[in-house]
This record gives C-alpha cells, sequence and structure tokens, in this order.
C-alpha cells in the first residue's frame, strides 16, 4: 500500500524502467546547453524536467548548478555574481529573465542605431560599356548572360532552307532580357565577366570558307547569292555540302607586278576593261586581259555507302571532278576526326576521276558513311612563273638569244 504518490512512482520506476536510462538522463544533461535564440524559461524547464527524472529528490541548488553550468554565456557572467543569493529554482529564473530582457533590449538599440546610420540610397557600381562594345557585342556575351541570369529567353529560328540542306546545324540565337533588380554585388565580380568575354572573343574561331562565294564572315545558310531552290550552289536536286561545282561567286583576286620601263607612265594602267594596258617604248598599246585563275581545290566524295566495322579500316573508292591526274595531294575533312574516324594524308593517282583512300575506325562501335559523303579535298601544287623585262639594244639581244641556244 502507497499513502503517498512519490512513493508509487518510485517504486514503478524501480519496477519497470529500464536501469540504463538514468545514465542517458544524465549524459543528456551534460550535454544540455541554451541555444542562441532559445528562451530562457524553455531551457530552465527542460534542465529541472531531466534533473527530476534522474533523482526526484535532487536539491534545487543542485539544480541551479546544472542551470549554470549550460546557460548562455552571455548570462552566465552576470548570474556568476548573484550565484550566492540565488537558492531557489524561482530566484534564478527571476534574475535569468532579467538578464535575457536587458540583452534583447540593448541589442535591438545596437541594430537600430547601425541601421540608422545607413545611406538611403545604393550605388550601381555597374559601368557603362563603351561605344566600340555596344556595336560590336559577341554573340559569346549573350551566352555568358542567359547563364548567369536566369530571367533570360532563348529561342531557336528555322526557315525552310535548313530542310533543303539538313546536314547544316543552325544555331540557335539568343536574345537577352535584362533584369533590372540584378545588381553586382563587386567590382571583382565585374572584372571576371569582362575578362571571360575577352577570352571568348579571342579564342573565337573564324567560319568556315562559303560553299558559295568563298568568304569567311558569314555562314553558307547566310550567303546573300545561295540559289532559291535546291542547292545553294547550284540549285540541284542535293545538298550544299554534296556539290561538286566550284564556288558561283568565287572572290577573284589579281596580283599584278609590272615593271616599268621609264620613270614615267603617263597612261592608266588599270581600267574596267578587265584587262592591263601598257603602252610600249613606241608609244604601242600592249593588252594583258585578266585570266580567272583555275580551280586547285576539288572535293572528295564517297562513290558507294560503306560500313567500318568498330576498331578497323577500310579501303574506299572517292570520286573528284578531275579526270587523269598523278600526284593529287589528298587532305582529310576535320568534321571525321570527331566521330573517331581517321583518315591519312597522302598522294594520289587519279584515274577516270576516281582513286582510293584509307579509313580506320577507332572506336568501339560501327560507323555507316552514306554515298556521297565528303571524306576530303584533292588539290595540286601550284606553280608560279615570273617574267622581268629589261631594256637593251638588239645587239645584245642577239647576243644572248645565241648564248641560250648553245647552252641548251
Amino acid at each position: 500500500d502507497f499513502k503517498k504518490w512519490s512513493d508509487f512512482e518510485l517504486a514503478f520506476r524501480n519496477r519497470y524502467f529500464s536501469s540504463t536510462m538514468i545514465h542517458k538522463k544524465f549524459d543528456l544533461l551534460k550535454q544540455r546547453k541554451q541555444l542562441h535564440d532559445e528562451p530562457v524559461t524553455s531551457y530552465f524547464d527542460d534542465i529541472v524536467n531531466l534533473c527530476k527524472e534522474i533523482d526526484p529528490q535532487m536539491s534545487e541548488l543542485m539544480m541551479i548548478k546544472h542551470l549554470m553550468s549550460g546557460i548562455h554565456p552571455e548570462f552566465q557572467k552576470e548570474l556568476s555574481r548573484r550565484e550566492s543569493t540565488m537558492n531557489t529554482l524561482n530566484e534564478f529564473l527571476k534574475y535569468a529573465k532579467i538578464e535575457q530582457d536587458l540583452n534583447d533590449t540593448f541589442e535591438n538599440f545596437h541594430r537600430l542605431s547601425i541601421e540608422s546610420t545607413k545611406p538611403n540610397f545604393e550605388i550601381n557600381h555597374r559601368q557603362i560599356p563603351s561605344l566600340t562594345n555596344m556595336i560590336e557585342r559577341p554573340k559569346q556575351q549573350y551566352q555568358f548572360m542567359n547563364k548567369m541570369n536566369p530571367h533570360s529567353h532563348s529561342f531557336t529560328t528555322q526557315r525552310s532552307d535548313y530542310k533543303r540542306n539538313s546536314n547544316y546545324q543552325y544555331e540557335p540565337r539568343s536574345t537577352f532580357t535584362p533584369n533590372k533588380n540584378m545588381q553586382y554585388n563587386s567590382h571583382q565580380h565585374e572584372l571576371q565577366q569582362k575578362n571571360y568575354i575577352n577570352n571568348q572573343l579571342l579564342s573565337q574561331p573564324l567560319f568556315n570558307h562559303c560553299r558559295i562565294c568563298s568568304r569567311q564572315n558569314h555562314r553558307t545558310i547566310d550567303c546573300f547569292h545561295k540559289q532559291t531552290t535546291g542547292c545553294f550552289n547550284c540549285g540541284q536536286n542535293h545538298t550544299v555540302r554534296e556539290c561538286t561545282k566550284p564556288p558561283s561567286f568565287q572572290l577573284e583576286e589579281t596580283h599584278t607586278t609590272v615593271f616599268v620601263l621609264h620613270n614615267d607612265l603617263s597612261y592608266p594602267l588599270c581600267n574596267n576593261q578587265n584587262q592591263l594596258t601598257i603602252p610600249d617604248q613606241d608609244g604601242q598599246l600592249n593588252f594583258i586581259p585578266y585570266v580567272e585563275p583555275t580551280c586547285t581545290n576539288y572535293p572528295a566524295l564517297l562513290v558507294h555507302q560503306i560500313t567500318i566495322p568498330p576498331y578497323s579500316q577500310v579501303l574506299a573508292d572517292i570520286t573528284c571532278s578531275v579526270n587523269d591526274a598523278n600526284d593529287f595531294i589528298f587532305e582529310p575533312y576535320e568534321h571525321h576526326i570527331l566521330k573517331s574516324i581517321f583518315i591519312p594524308h597522302t598522294l594520289l593517282n587519279i584515274n577516270k576521276h576516281q582513286a582510293k583512300v584509307l579509313l580506320m575506325n577507332a572506336h568501339d562501335r560501327q560507323k555507316i558513311l552514306s554515298r556521297n559523303t565528303r571524306i576530303g579535298t584533292i588539290s595540286r601544287e601550284t606553280t608560279y612563273s615570273i617574267f622581268t623585262t629589261t631594256e637593251s639594244s638588239t645587239a645584245q639581244n642577239s647576243f644572248l638569244h645565241e648564248n641560250f641556244q648553245r647552252s641548251s
């Protein structure tokens, strides 16, 4: 029979509770610390409950020592001065709440005083770009800003020209929508961004030669001289990459070196008649027409579709516009290197527009190349002839002519 509740609680704990629970509670009590934003009352109730669970007969002075060991360091200094006068839990809670209220009051006052001294405006450190950067703004800058700004939107434009020449990959064009709320927090971040853009400009490659006009300032799909139907270059029913015809609007560059016989030459050398006019010693006009240089580069295309097994090589037939020739220089198309297909540089003997080249597959899967796939370029070494004109008498010319015949 139990006459007191405390006796019943003690007997109940001794009979049914685990023997190791008290040790766990005591370890938790030693590790319990007041958090930075935790109220004193919450910390006080938690410590007192742990003490009563460990030892219901624990004195209040012992509980106060456990409270002092885990309380916030800012309160512990002031409470230590009053520890000798605090004999009950209520007195400890009273002084602890006073310290907490004082700390919160002065902390809020200090924060408000700092905020009142701040200026009411913010300085934007972003610099205005120069006129040259505004006019010649590179595309890489838009791509960089799209990564930095999630509010930028990109879209891809396609035209009917893309369907007719599907081998070309049309690049997406991005439109940058500036965000007025976006600000750079430091000047160093802005310098890093400018250095990134400058490095992109230095490493920006040129376009490949246009297959219509041979320029490098635009792509073939954007050429002004392209055909409206079929192939961009010749208008037939195939893609421009399969076209064997030389560029229709190839630029002509004429380099002329004139050795003038007299100090003065009154007649203009260059005119709009597609010819060079040079007067001789007797006043007769010599007309030298401008001759269009012959094309020395020819695309090499596959004759049949081929399948290259993994880690193997195949001798393939190619065709070009050259009929019969020897010792032509073959240069492989660099695009196949990205597909792990390697083609050696070599000299070819062309017979009836055809020759053979070696293709090696370095990938672990087979590669299939369709008919009329461009393998590389066939070219021949250009030879130059240099002529000089000198002023001499007829007798000297006859003497030189006789010596030349004897030496030959």
